[in-house]
């Protein structure tokens, strides 16, 4: 594929296993990666046909029907159809909530029970109905000689409550951050007096120290879903959303498994390219590009104080140069450290790219083109492959 666009826009019809569509068009933002960023920067990607229903790490259910719904609204403006048996349950669920509530309504959507809540569900409901006992025949009280499914039930109650405790914990540091983000957008969109940005400023930065001290404090898998869940939220909370997923026109027609050639799933994705370019570079400057986001997208989960990898003084010099990454309205945040890669937006990536070139103390290009991480030569599939130079 190298040189594709070499001689003009190409729009590709592209037929992907499944496993291969989550990093070029991901549902959820875990999924994002170097490529799906460049991709990003090029094209308006439409999935056509789906032979995936669910991705398999998913987001918020609410999320997906709020999505749903803004496409539902999209193909009726633009007469568009789709036969009821190429729908999947989320669609069908985004129509029926389109037609009944508001978006208010469709954010207190629970998402959809995991496997043990039913399995709970069930235990709980025949325990009630005594179809078995809490312990063995002569058992006494206290002896501990438990029935197995009384066990059951007393771990899964004990899940529960865990999952339970943890919905707060997550909840408030989510409320938490949408106050630092509020009060960031006041600072650099608001015209404040000094005396004002000075108290803002001083609030915002309380409130941050009492969300790290909360979340250093807290048990060792919050912090990972805390950025799973705010990370999904932020992106689809940006105008437009930052997932291509989001900005589809139309939902894909969804494809049976006995519909492909050795049961082989496989997903029709349509690219389009985007004409003028957005964002376009010099054979210079997609070095630079190419070479930040080998270095800061190496990890999804890496923020941008990693930036601090690409050379001594990086983040400090490029930073005040993409205000992007501080606007909570672009998709960035206030403190740098708490913006991950994998939420990087285009416009971010080629403001890095523009800030490096103007950098005087940067790396020489020729050090830059031998740069080599993990064994994979530079100009490897994360740079000419697409031929998107």
């Amino acid at each position: 594929m190298d040189g594709l666009n070499a001689q003009g826009p190409v729009r590709m019809l592209m037929w992907l296993p499944d496993g291969e569509k989550q990093s070029i068009l991901p549902r959820t933002v875990s999924h994002r990666t170097q490529l799906s960023l460049v991709l990003e920067s090029y094209f308006h990607i439409e999935e056509i046909v789906t032979a995936s229903r669910q991705s398999k790490e998913r987001r918020e259910t609410f999320i997906d029907i709020e999505s749903g719904k803004q496409v539902a609204r999209r193909m009726e403006a633009a007469r568009i159809r789709i036969p009821q048996d190429r729908q999947d349950e989320t669609q069908i669920r985004a129509q029926e909530a389109l037609a009944k509530s508001s978006r208010q309504a469709t954010a207190q959507v629970r998402d959809d029970p995991r496997e043990w809540e039913k399995e709970l569900q069930e235990l709980e409901e025949a325990y009630a109905n005594k179809l078995f006992a809490q312990n063995l025949p002569g058992a006494r009280r206290g002896d501990g000689l438990q029935t197995p499914e009384f066990k059951r039930l007393l771990v899964l109650r004990h899940l529960l409550t865990f999952t339970d405790k943890r919905r707060v914990a997550l909840d408030g540091l989510l409320a938490k951050e949408d106050e630092i983000d509020a009060l960031q957008i006041e600072l650099l969109h608001k015209n404040l007096t000094p005396e004002e940005r000075e108290a803002t400023a001083v609030k915002r930065d309380q409130i941050y120290k009492t969300f790290r001290d909360h979340l250093e404090s807290s048990a060792a898998t919050l912090p990972k879903k805390l950025a799973f869940l705010s990370d999904d939220r932020r992106a689809f909370a940006l105008e437009p959303p930052l997932l291509l997923w989001d900005r589809r026109t139309a939902e894909p027609l969804l494809a049976g498994e006995n519909e492909f050639y050795k049961t082989r799933r496989a997903s029709l994705l349509d690219f389009q390219p985007l004409i003028p370019r957005p964002y376009p570079l010099t054979e210079e400057q997609w070095i630079y590009f190419d070479y930040i986001l080998k270095t800061v997208m190496n990890h999804g989960k890496l923020t941008m104080k990693h930036l601090q990898s690409l050379a001594p003084g990086a983040l400090e010099a490029l930073m005040p140069h993409v205000p992007s990454l501080t606007d909570p309205l672009k998709g960035g945040r206030a403190n740098y450290d708490e913006l991950r890669a994998r939420c990087l937006t285009p416009e971010m990536a080629h403001g890095l790219a523009m800030a490096w070139e103007r950098w005087s103390l940067r790396p020489d290009i020729v050090d830059i083109i031998s740069f080599d991480k993990g064994g994979e030569d530079f100009s490897g599939p994360s740079s000419g492959a697409l031929g998107l130079r």
